[in-house]
């Protein structure tokens, strides 16, 4: 009886359905990358509570999970750190478990762009391998139509004062084993030495769509700053803010899984507390071609980019706040 005045009496019925349509909302975007990076502290055992903050968060993870400051992804001191902190703290299964979130979170494929339009298209700079996969990546995204380029689009290379590694010799830089060179090219007498000179190196070396060829891209070249190595992500996003004043778009930003949704919030963040509003963002990018190195090497700098990506998050939140 109770049953059947439910769904004959209005209020109830449409009570009922206000209650389904809840229990069968999707959590968002947000509390789904929360949910998963709650897991990561529990296999540290960190003293965190479902109350615990962003704040608290980020305090653990900047606490344990950076490298070593002023070193590289794969300087020996930053792989004793990782070492300690994969294999000195977690079990054989937590490592696993942590794994399964970086995969849960995103950050362990290639990521395509969900709008096909495109007013600025930023490609991250970075090593001469993982900008060559960027570039191609970018190249394959235009080939297949699954971005539109305008005619007043920009393609900017986001680069900063940063000497090449010795791992980046000319052996690497004149190679056509993961990427053809477009027909003609011959290496210059002088090869680059400085990321700044590597990105037209490498536009002017691979062989692109003729659609891109149409374009002449914008190198925006960041100095580092006093008492630091190289330029910082931050630093050539903010270079190019300062010295280009784009207008209201959407800007497509190139990276490079793990470090899509990192770069893709420190983009976001810089234009806000620039006062550049009206844009949209989106970041997408291959996912970096995994070499035959040790689980404790890959999930250290996965934790040491998931804390960068948490302290970025934060730094979005607090942009946000302040221009409302």
């Amino acid at each position: 009886m109770l049953k059947k005045r439910l769904f004959t009496t209005p209020f109830f019925f449409f009570f009922t359905l206000f209650l389904v349509s809840c229990s069968l909302q999707e959590p968002s975007q947000e509390d789904r990358w929360e949910n998963h990076a709650a897991k990561i502290f529990q296999a540290f055992k960190a003293k965190l509570t479902a109350e615990s903050s962003l704040e608290e968060m980020n305090a653990f993870a900047q606490a344990n999970f950076l490298r070593p400051r002023g070193y590289e992804r794969l300087a020996p001191e930053t792989i004793s750190h990782y070492k300690a902190l994969v294999e000195g703290r977690l079990t054989q299964e937590e490592q696993d478990i942590i794994y399964k979130v970086f995969e849960d979170l995103g950050e362990l494929k290639d990521v395509y762009p969900l709008i096909k339009k495109a007013d600025y298209v930023l490609i991250m700079g970075s090593t001469v391998e993982s900008m060559r996969a960027r570039i191609m990546f970018f190249n394959r995204l235009v080939a297949e139509g699954k971005i539109t380029l305008q005619p007043t689009t920009q393609i900017v290379f986001l680069s900063g004062d940063r000497p090449l590694l010795p791992s980046e010799n000319a052996t690497v830089l004149t190679s056509s084993t993961f990427n053809p060179l477009r027909e003609g090219w011959i290496a210059p007498e002088a090869l680059p030495e400085n990321e700044v000179d590597l990105a037209p190196f490498l536009w002017k070396q691979l062989e692109l769509t003729p659609v891109l060829l149409s374009y002449e891209p914008v190198y925006v070249n960041a100095p580092k700053k006093d008492g630091t190595h190289r330029a910082t992500t931050a630093d050539t996003v903010e270079a190019f803010a300062r010295n280009h004043r784009p207008t209201p778009g959407h800007v497509l930003i190139i990276s490079e899984n793990p470090f899509v949704r990192y770069q893709g919030l420190v983009t976001e963040t810089l234009f806000l507390q620039k006062n550049l509003k009206a844009f949209t963002f989106e970041s997408v990018g291959p996912m970096h071609r995994v070499k035959d190195v040790p689980l404790y090497i890959r999930l250290g700098g996965l934790l040491d980019n998931f804390a960068r990506t948490l302290y970025q998050r934060i730094a979005l939140k607090k942009a946000e706040k302040a221009k409302v």
